[in-house]
């Protein structure tokens, strides 16, 4: 009877020290993410390769648009000269809309020479700071 009860709060603990997130996943509370809007996501293991897939949709966005004015290399020096440092390395999960940004981006609307960027970019990708 003793060790039942010992199981039984060992598993009631466990249960505690969870969290669900937005796909109805569950994980630790330490490996549970909260975006801007509240909404929570747990651990993605390929959120670094994700983040660096949309990096390279946005630089692919801004080099069609601005049609010729620069190149994919010049870009990104510029980039780097501005200091701009999108450290995928850190990034832990992609929210929602992750999928529609990347949609959005791989047919960018442009605003004279340049990509702008799909509401559904902002914080598509969560990076511990």
């Amino acid at each position: 009877m003793r060790a039942r009860l010992v199981l039984a709060l060992i598993v009631g603990w466990s249960l505690a020290c969870t969290g669900t997130d937005s796909a109805g996943e569950t994980c630790p509370l330490d490996e549970l993410y909260e975006a801007s809007d509240g909404t929570q996501y747990c651990r993605d293991d390929f959120a670094p390769e994700d983040c660096e897939l949309l990096y390279e949709e946005i630089i692919d966005a801004f080099v069609t648009c601005a049609d010729g004015a620069f190149t994919e290399e010049e870009l990104r020096e510029e980039i780097a000269a501005q200091g701009v440092d999108l450290d995928c390395d850190e990034a832990v999960a992609t929210t929602d809309e992750y999928e529609v940004c990347v949609d959005e981006l791989r047919e960018p609307t442009c605003s004279g020479r340049l990509a702008e960027l799909p509401e559904a970019c902002q914080g598509a990708v969560l990076i511990l700071e």
